[in-house]
């Protein structure tokens, strides 16, 4: 699905929870040529992406795909878990706002259905997971993390317990026990491009990036500023004309945990 236009790329969309995969094939494999730029795979990645809810991705003018980002949205009680599993950029296209535009257009799609929704909306707050062993990714984090309620610089027990069951989900162990927000060996060797940034502070002293140690980012905003702010950034950064553009998901599915089947995202909010 086209979803719009910047003055250099063409952005879709795609629903990958029950994709036809003839659709999907080609999709993929054009995805995964970017991945293979940035990335040491550790799974196939047509599989990954099966798992996942939602992907955008960007093509340039030549046609190329140049950059996609893969989301998975589970519903738990009241709160939606929005996962950032994976985002990739070819490096001479890096630094052109390509996350920050495949997020907004994702949140875009919320704030819609979130509204159109009204009383039948099943969750109250958002959660926000993202898994990096990117320096400059981490100090990002920390540097907004006043737009949150809560996050692993000042964790509630929500987050803790949402952090722990996306590392049990994962396979994965805490970097130091009792810390869930630090993942030991999450991508031995994955990051081909290592960014000159120093260690950021707050680490703990046992986590080593040549393992492939991970921060794992949780943080919890209501519905209410999470989509009202994230709407405000996306009319201020990309204009009235383009949040009115963006064609939202008919089907978007969510999961009510992340193994069990999706259920419908628009028929029960």
């Amino acid at each position: 699905m086209l979803v719009g236009r910047s003055p250099r790329y063409v952005i879709h969309s795609l629903e990958l929870l029950g994709c036809d995969p003839a659709v999907l094939g080609p999709v993929a494999q054009a995805c995964q040529a970017v991945e293979d730029r940035v990335w040491h795979a550790h799974e196939d990645f047509r599989s990954y992406l099966e798992k996942q809810t939602a992907l955008f991705y960007a093509v340039d003018g030549t046609g190329e795909t140049v950059a996609f980002a893969c989301f998975d949205l589970t519903l738990r009680e009241d709160t939606l878990v929005l996962a950032v599993n994976e985002c990739m950029v070819v490096p001479e296209h890096q630094g052109q706002g390509l996350p920050n535009l495949f997020l907004a257009l994702l949140i875009s799609h919320l704030r819609f259905h979130w509204r159109s929704a009204g009383k039948r909306r099943r969750y109250k707050q958002v959660v926000a997971v993202s898994m990096t062993v990117n320096y400059k990714l981490m100090m990002g984090f920390k540097r907004y993390s006043f737009l949150t309620q809560s996050n692993p610089y000042r964790p509630c027990d929500e987050i803790r317990e949402i952090a722990r069951e996306y590392l049990a989900d994962e396979g994965l162990e805490p970097v130091e026990a009792g810390n869930p927000f630090f993942a030991k060996a999450a991508f031995p060797g994955a990051l081909k491009n290592h960014p000159a940034v120093r260690r950021p502070e707050g680490i703990p002293a046992d986590f080593q990036p040549e393992r492939g140690d991970a921060f794992l980012y949780v943080g919890k905003v209501s519905s209410f500023w999470a989509l009202g702010l994230m709407a405000w950034l996306v009319q201020r950064s990309y204009g009235f004309k383009a949040v009115l553009r963006v064609h939202p998901f008919k089907r978007l599915k969510v999961r009510t945990c992340r193994d069990q089947r999706p259920v419908p995202y628009t028929k029960e909010g």
